[in-house]
């Protein structure tokens, strides 16, 4: 969906036009009024930054494009990853070892799921865990 083109912060709505009746313009729900302005949970920024921050240990959730960091820690602190795995995932992502991505996310959504909801005993599947783990 296209950014609003007003704001744009926000996705607008492509079948609903702007208040204005101005053809092949679109407007978010905020700006139209029909909803408030969201909660931010982090700040504006390319996922590349995000990723210097979370490698260096700040873990800021990315509003620009509503990513969480790899480990979910922007907003479940007590997940981050060690320095080593951060590295880790840093490097797979420059060197487009999707892989090693994968596995390490799986991995972190296993965790997510198990803190979440105790004594379920989630287990990602063998093949999105990879070799690694």
């Amino acid at each position: 969906m296209p950014n609003c083109d007003r704001c744009g912060k926000h996705r607008a709505r492509v079948t609903r036009q702007n208040p204005t009746g101005q053809a092949g313009i679109f407007w978010c729900p905020v700006c139209t009024g029909e909803e408030s302005e969201p909660e931010s949970k982090g700040r504006h920024m390319t996922p590349e930054k995000q990723l210097e921050l979370w490698v260096a240990g700040e873990s800021v959730h990315n509003d620009a494009t509503g990513e969480c960091c790899p480990d979910f820690s922007c907003c479940k602190p007590d997940l981050l990853w060690p320095k080593a795995d951060r590295v880790k995932f840093a490097e797979a992502t420059i060197y487009e070892d999707e892989d090693t991505r994968m596995s390490m996310m799986a991995r972190s959504i296993e965790a997510l799921a198990n803190r979440e909801f105790p004594g379920c005993d989630i287990e990602v599947s063998p093949e999105l865990r990879g070799g690694d783990g």
